[in-house]
């Protein structure tokens, strides 16, 4: 990852925006590792992550915005920095918000996407995968929406599709010996299954689970490996 880190320490982020910007955890990477920054901007689809990142950021430096990243309420060419990590998973239009990222972002401003993928993972980076699976499964049951773990050349894909300048890629290998903790994930698992009560689906939920957990104590549980895709915008053609 140095490559990443060695563009960011030298960026001078300016007006920067995040989407999907959960709890802050990219914010807060952000925050510490650019050069500098005037002004760091976070939106969300979820109500309760904007009240939440709202309180763990309380300084004029920082603003959060309740919105779709589909249909974002901000000017074109307005960024000079356009960030997602760890959230392209969570987006109902893919293709739309990027296009959105890319709209609002300056020319030969800098936009950096970060995503997990599936690609040759260890026994107990699967076992994170399919939580991450299943839980999409939960969501999209409640009509959130949530894809599954992409692979690398899907990701690589739709960024290549924004035709940015000077695009590189870079690998953060997570340390698959590094294992959490699986009873914090089984406990969400099991506030799972209520989702579920008395539906078709009840039965075929409470396997899954079981089997899940079976596998976390026999496998391991540990994070997966991340993309990390830095480009710039480039600017029109002229005549």
């Amino acid at each position: 990852m140095s490559g990443f880190w060695k563009i960011l320490n030298k960026t001078d982020g300016g007006d920067v925006l995040d989407v999907a910007c959960g709890n802050g955890q990219f914010i807060e990477i952000l925050k510490e590792n650019l050069q500098s920054f005037s002004h760091i901007t976070g939106i969300d689809f979820d109500k309760k992550a904007i009240e939440e990142v709202k309180s763990r950021f309380d300084d004029s430096r920082f603003t959060f915005v309740h919105g779709n990243s589909d249909d974002m309420p901000f000017p074109g060419e307005h960024f000079n920095l356009v960030s997602i990590s760890k959230g392209l998973h969570h987006l109902k239009e893919i293709r739309q918000s990027l296009k959105e990222m890319h709209r609002v972002l300056k020319w030969n401003g800098l936009m950096i996407i970060s995503e997990m993928y599936s690609d040759d993972l260890t026994e107990s980076q699967k076992s994170h995968m399919y939580y991450h699976h299943l839980k999409a499964d939960v969501d999209r049951f409640l009509g959130i929406p949530h894809h599954h773990t992409f692979r690398k050349h899907e990701i690589v894909g739709l960024v290549h599709e924004l035709n940015l300048r000077d695009m590189t890629i870079h690998n953060l290998d997570q340390n698959p010996e590094i294992k959490e903790n699986p009873e914090d994930y089984i406990a969400k698992m099991e506030v799972w299954k209520e989702h579920f009560r008395d539906s078709d689906l009840e039965r075929e939920m409470h396997l899954k689970i079981e089997a899940l957990k079976h596998r976390f104590r026999e496998k391991g549980l540990s994070s997966p490996p991340h993309l990390v895709i830095m480009g710039y915008k480039q600017e029109p053609l002229t005549k």
